[in-house]
């Protein structure tokens, strides 16, 4: 059954611009946001950039997942003044959370996914009254054939409920990466939680297939494969019937188990944005367009090697006059926080990061080094380098992810720089312009300019004419303080 936990934030906010803000009076129930993840394993919120965990309910409240005490999650609903409205208990590990025409909905499972050979067989349905948090209705989905399922909760733009697709494979583990065979399985959901399953598209051939879908405004599906040669995306009409449309380009992927990809849809356009890192020792990284307005593939690569900090260092335009803090890039991997269109110009977001790998075998984010925002043409071409200048090294897993929004022309930033002790570093690209409008530490109370604890910028929530940055605990990543700052 499911749990609400009542409001337990006492507010007493004042806020002025970025150059100094004030402080509320932390929550007294312990929560952190964190992402959530198709195979049921949840995120650190250091481990990633968490802009779409957040659905925004209204230019004033937020949803987000969060952690709760004794290891449970929920979904949290914030306002814009740092009042908690109300947190639901969800029994099981989120998959992902939507808008389900005027309901809140949430995909969860409560298999015991702590081992990798343990599949999920049952994705449960939840179905939140958004004004109190209360269970309206559930419903569950059981694959008994599966050993490997992943979850891809389709959305628009603002969040909204647009399908369920669900990779289903009855050969192999629940481990990321590629695979063969198997099938994806698209399923509609009513205002009322009636369940329509709306296609099956069987996997077959010897291409590895990447276990997520992507859907444009048409309603298209789309899918990415690899092969020796080739990295090939296929369109399925809406509905997923009759053979897929391809478009393909030349690129050996030496090893796809190692292939780090990102995508992302245009908003109104059939285009994708593809991102893909190759964990060897070449150090490629590319990017590649899908047009499927004009039937056309592009690509731009990057070898992040050595000597790619000088070749930034002589071409970047940056966000201060200090010396870039690039030095670490061939030491560390390339992370891809963001793939955005500024209309039909591609914005690739990517910055160094360095690993810890625990006891336990899990590898954490310890350091972040400087954000490299790359802004192309239609086509990618005529890439344009913007650096965000920063470093942040911490305890691992820690205030090591990065805020990222986009509004009308203007991109805002903001990460911890510093290692003794914390600033929070907010910058402002004009990417019409070409230019930084604003890149300085944000204060605290008028205070110095830095304080004795991080925030979680990935964690950041972006109102009209706000911005709340979550300050944590260090040690637990619990929120111990939340602050409200007006844009400049």
């Amino acid at each position: 059954m499911l749990r609400m936990i009542l409001p337990a934030l006492v507010s007493c906010w004042a806020a002025t611009a970025v150059a100094q803000e004030i402080t509320a009076t932390g929550p007294t129930a312990r929560w952190q946001m964190v992402g959530t993840h198709p195979r049921g394993l949840t995120y650190q919120t250091g481990i990633q950039t968490l802009r779409e965990e957040v659905l925004y309910w209204s230019e004033s409240e937020a949803l987000f997942p969060v952690r709760l005490p004794k290891n449970e999650q929920g979904i949290l609903k914030l306002k814009s003044d740092g009042t908690e409205a109300w947190t639901s208990v969800v029994p099981g590990a989120i998959l992902g959370f939507c808008r389900l025409d005027a309901s809140v909905l949430v995909v969860y499972t409560d298999d015991d996914l702590r081992n990798a050979n343990n599949p999920m067989r049952n994705v449960k349905l939840l179905q939140l009254d958004p004004a109190t948090g209360k269970e309206l209705r559930n419903h569950t989905l059981s694959f008994p054939d599966a050993r490997r399922t992943v979850i891809n909760l389709l959305k628009d733009p603002a969040g909204a409920f647009r399908g369920l697709a669900v990779y289903i494979n009855p050969n192999g583990n629940n481990a990321s990466g590629p695979g063969q065979g198997g099938r994806f399985e698209v399923y509609r959901f009513s205002p009322a939680l009636e369940v329509t399953k709306e296609t099956s598209i069987p996997l077959s051939g010897s291409a590895f297939y990447f276990p997520w879908m992507e859907q444009t405004a048409d309603g298209s599906y789309y899918l990415l494969s690899a092969t020796d040669s080739d990295l090939i995306m296929e369109r399925y009409t809406p509905g997923g019937s009759g053979a897929p449309a391809r478009l393909s380009l030349p690129h050996r992927a030496r090893n796809k188990e190692g292939l780090g990809v990102m995508c992302a849809a245009h908003p109104t356009k059939p285009m994708l944005l593809v991102s893909v890192s190759h964990k060897n020792p070449s150090r490629e990284m590319i990017v590649l367009q899908y047009d499927w307005q004009h039937g056309a593939v592009a690509g731009a690569q990057e070898t992040v090697d050595a000597g790619y900090g000088n070749r930034l260092r002589s071409t970047a335009i940056l966000s201060d006059d200090k010396k870039p803090e690039l030095g670490r890039w061939e030491l560390s991997a390339t992370a891809v926080k963001a793939l955005l269109f500024y209309g039909d110009r591609p914005v690739v977001i990517k910055e160094s990061v360095g690993y810890t790998t625990a006891p336990i075998g899990r590898s954490y984010i310890n350091y972040s080094g400087s954000t490299v925002i790359t802004l192309y043409e239609p086509g990618l071409t005529g890439g344009r380098h913007f650096l965000f200048n920063r470093w942040h090294e911490g305890i691992p897993g820690r205030g090591v992810s990065q805020g990222i929004h986009l509004s009308g022309n203007r991109l805002r930033l903001i990460g911890n720089d510093g290692s003794a002790s914390y600033g929070y570093l907010f910058g402002q690209l004009n990417l019409e312009k070409g230019e930084w409008e604003v890149a300085r530490l944000v204060q605290e109370g008028g205070r110095p300019e830095k304080s004795g604890a991080p925030i979680e910028p990935g964690a950041t929530l972006w109102f009209p004419s706000v911005f709340l940055l979550h300050q944590m605990s260090s040690m637990s990543g619990h929120v111990t303080r939340l602050h409200l700052v007006r844009y400049p």
